[in-house]
Formats: structure tokens, sequence, C-alpha cells
């Protein structure tokens, strides 16, 4: 593996190595070589954890019917993670349920932004002061104002899904020049 950052490999190679060690398997088997691991025989090893985080085998209706609210993130850059599953989950919710996710819970996508932050993004929001607005004064998140080490001086709103942030004029910026639709 060809290290370019000095001893340390990318990010992708080390989240998926350490995910599929030290959580999909049970018992977690730490000295596992990943590429010694045969996803067609030895499935069964992550069984256990796969039915304790499968997030599609219950209905979300108990959650939401007693007031529970839901905010998703996602960086659209994530070098571990796809965001086109968590899409998709996302937008299965609507049928599963009989309260649609718009009443109680949001997806918001962060163009640029990879595992967790960082990234050619403005990756620095707050989701806390949203939910809490959210569950506390019943104000459902529009739209998150972002901002980013990556880009000194610009704002963005994040929009939350389906929905994109839309240049409309003025300060290229300034997040009050974009709308969400």
């Amino acid at each position: 593996m060809h290290l370019g950052n000095g001893n340390n490999p990318p990010a992708n190679a080390t989240l998926g190595r350490d995910t599929l060690r030290l959580f999909a398997l049970t018992p977690p088997r730490p000295d596992l070589d990943p590429l010694a691991f045969d996803f067609d025989r030895d499935t069964a090893a992550t069984f256990e954890t796969a039915q304790i985080n499968d997030p599609t085998a219950y209905l979300h209706t108990t959650f939401a019917e007693h007031g529970g609210k839901l905010i998703v993130y996602h960086g659209l850059s994530d070098q571990a993670m796809w965001a086109g599953p968590l899409i998709d989950w996302y937008e299965k919710l609507i049928p599963r349920d009989e309260v649609g996710p718009q009443d109680w819970g949001r997806l918001f996508l962060v163009p640029g932004m990879t595992h967790c932050g960082g990234g050619q993004s403005t990756d620095q929001f707050d989701m806390l002061t949203a939910i809490q607005a959210w569950v506390e004064e019943g104000k459902a998140p529009d739209r998150i104002i972002a901002s980013g080490r990556a880009f000194p001086d610009v704002t963005r709103p994040l929009c939350p899904v389906p929905q994109v942030a839309r240049y409309e004029g003025g300060d290229p910026n300034d997040e009050k020049s974009f709308s969400c639709r």
C-alpha cells in the first residue's frame, strides 16, 4: 500500500479495514487480514452485528408518533461511505411509515465534505441547536448555515433532501444569496 501522507495509510483503507475487523465481526477480530476474508464464505460472522445495526429492520412509526426527531447529515465526498445507500434509506422511510420523514426526520448532504468533516467544503455547522429547536420549539430545520476552514469568509445553506441550494443572486460568498429548493 502506498503511504502518500507519511506513515499513515489513506483513510478509506483504514476505515474499511478497521470497520470489518472491529465492528462488523462478532466477536471482533483485531488481527484479521481483510484480504483473507471471504465475503461468500465468512458472512455468518457478520450476522449478529448486522441484526443490531439494520436500519430497515423496523418501522420508525413509534419513534415519530412519540415526537421523536431525527437529523442525519453526510459528506458527499466521504471516502469511506457512499451517500447513495443513505439517500435510498431516507427515501424509503416515506412508504414504510405512516408519518412521513418530512414531519420528523431530515437528511442534509454536505457537498465536498469527507468522512465526518474536512475536505473542500463548508463542513462547520450546528446540528445540535437545529434539533434542539425542533424538539423544544417545533421549528423543523429548513436550512442549516455552514462555513468551513477550506473556504474562509464563505457561508452556504445546507438544505434538507430532496432540496438543494440554488444561487439566487447577490454575494456568492453569503448564504443569504441562496435558496433551498
